[in-house]
């Protein structure tokens, strides 16, 4: 049997070849066919929403809704690196690539596109703590806000004037967006109307952010047997990694509040000119921070909101990993990221 990996029949790589197992292309293909695995098992990954309330809370998602598409018919095609393209008529210029792009293969017709984020549990934040509270480590990219902003624009396509209510217009026309001050002045404001956003529309909400987690025994890089689950996050739920760090007493613009900075001129763009130049607002708003990553969040901060039974002992138990990395895929693994190494230094699970 060639080297493969569990569910994934047609993509646009080669399980069967070195460079399909690099750093990179294993950190979401794996997670890919974990999640299959994890259907073909009836489990379902815990899915992290926003309800009606604007509370986040956890509930469970089939892995076909979380595709929207089966994962074992054979016309389902994970193009991986790729454009979401039912986004483009939203933007100028190209889409960024998202991380997974899960399409009809007979049809043609993307159905899902999501970021993945493959995280190790512990993290050192919260690696000296007990396992009830393990956090992981979260970074999101830029790009991770683009498409965050352009789920929301999606929602009114056909009616942008209608997302004039959720945002304040008149504040953002006179607004300097060079002034942190003004931008720290409108936040509250804005943050309000986008929670009135999402409690109104809880049932348009999307999977975005796919998150399986990785359990080691704590500091030791050894898997634990409760080694795998995989938690998914609304493009609503995202909103409280960064809109959490906000207060009205906020004097500085630290990089959660930049991604809420980020959101808003998208939104307001979008309304003012039908359409988003992502790029141009990412370049313009740097505000005096970097701009390789949105943010990250600590597991001390991701374990607030991911805290459940599937965090401190996730479901799936390492030993399922000889049934998801099939053909001795392990052997062309690069051992240059923690799970990789990992998994090549425990080669008995791979025994019968």
């Amino acid at each position: 049997m060639p080297p493969s990996l569990f569910g994934i029949q047609h993509s646009n790589r080669d399980f069967t070849k070195t460079d399909g197992w690099s750093k990179n292309n294993f950190n979401s293909a794996f997670p890919t066919s974990l999640c299959c695995y994890m259907a073909s098992q009836h489990i379902q990954p815990v899915y992290l929403i926003m309800d009606e309330n604007g509370v986040l809370h956890h509930t469970k998602i089939d892995v076909t809704a979380l595709f929207n598409h089966s994962p074992f018919s054979d016309s389902v095609y994970y193009a991986f690196e790729s454009i979401y393209s039912p986004y483009q008529t939203l933007v100028i210029g190209d889409l960024p690539r998202i991380d997974l792009v899960i399409m009809d293969r007979t049809t043609g017709i993307t159905k899902r596109g999501l970021e993945i984020k493959l995280t190790a549990l512990p993290d050192n934040s919260t690696a000296h703590l007990s396992d009830a509270e393990y956090g992981c480590e979260l970074v999101i990219r830029p790009d991770t806000i683009v498409y965050l902003a352009l789920s929301v624009a999606n929602l009114f396509k056909n009616n942008p004037e209608e997302l004039e209510n959720y945002l304040p217009i008149q504040g953002l026309k006179s607004i300097n967006w060079s002034n942190p001050i003004q931008l720290l002045e409108i936040l509250p404001v804005f943050i309000m109307l986008f929670k009135s956003l999402m409690s109104n529309y809880t049932s348009e909400q999307i999977p975005l952010i796919m998150q399986p987690i990785w359990k080691t025994q704590g500091k030791r890089l050894i898997l634990d047997d409760n080694a795998f689950d995989i938690f998914v996050w609304s493009n609503f739920a995202v909103t409280q990694l960064f809109f959490y760090s906000f207060n009205a007493n906020s004097k500085t613009i630290n990089r959660q509040i930049r991604a809420i900075i980020w959101l808003m001129r998208m939104l307001y763009d979008f309304v003012t000119g039908g359409k988003i130049d992502y790029a141009r607002i990412i370049d313009a708003l740097s505000l005096s921070t970097k701009n390789d990553k949105a943010f990250s969040a600590s597991g001390r901060i991701t374990h607030r909101f991911m805290t459940c039974p599937e965090l401190t002992n996730p479901r799936i138990k390492k030993d399922a990993i000889r049934h998801i990395i099939l053909g001795d895929g392990q052997k062309l693994l690069s051992p240059e990221r923690r799970l990789d190494a990992v998994i090549m230094s425990m080669s008995e699970l791979f025994e019968d």
